[in-house]
């Protein structure tokens, strides 16, 4: 019988001492998880981040941001009876038999200036024309002065964050049109560009 009463005491003091260390577990889990939680918020939320300098930061000349304080340098080229700028990092890529262009100013195959020169002027405004009823997305119409020409157009989006325009002016007589993708038309860069060419 004391055997027993030994036994059921035993039995008693293991099962109280397991349900403490269990709720003290619990209680440091809960602990850890609150913790976990309140570390992933101010990585996320950039807002509870004090330290973070770049929240306010323009994020550098891409497509559709207008920056007035950057100085674009470039250098001077030629194509046919036209004379302009080439920013620095862009390349001048004259037509193939593929291309929808007479020349293009281009960085790479997202970002460019396109330009058509030769075709006849009812040609051109039927391009014009196509790609305006094609690129509907957030289109804006605008007319913009760019050193001697001004030119007539539409900006649009890609979708996804991304600018382009399409616009013609007049040089010497003759309709000139430009294709551009990675840029809003009031960009530095396209201010940059259209302002240089002229007719030779």
């Amino acid at each position: 019988m004391k055997n027993v009463k030994r036994i059921i005491a035993i039995l008693l003091a293991v099962m109280t001492l397991a349900a403490m260390l269990a709720a003290c577990g619990d209680s440091s889990k809960e602990e850890e998880k609150n913790n976990n939680t309140a570390a992933s918020a101010s990585q996320t939320d950039p807002q509870n981040d004090p330290e973070d300098e770049t929240q306010d930061e323009t994020q550098g000349d891409g497509p559709g941001v207008v920056e007035d304080d950057v100085e674009i340098t470039g250098q001077g080229a030629e194509w046919g009876d036209y004379s302009f700028l080439i920013p620095d990092g862009f390349t001048l890529k004259e037509a193939d038999e593929f291309s929808p262009y007479d020349f293009a100013v281009e960085k790479s195959s997202f970002s460019y200036f396109y330009f058509n020169t030769e075709a006849d002027d009812e040609n051109m405004m039927q391009h014009y024309n196509y790609n305006k009823a094609t690129y509907t997305n957030e289109q804006v119409d605008f007319e913009y002065v760019y050193g001697d020409n001004t030119w007539t157009g539409f900006q649009y989006s890609d979708g996804w964050g991304g600018y382009g325009f399409e616009a013609y002016t007049t040089i010497d007589g003759k309709i000139v049109r430009v294709s551009s993708a990675g840029y809003q038309y009031d960009s530095a860069v396209a201010v940059f560009v259209l302002e240089s060419l002229a007719k030779k």
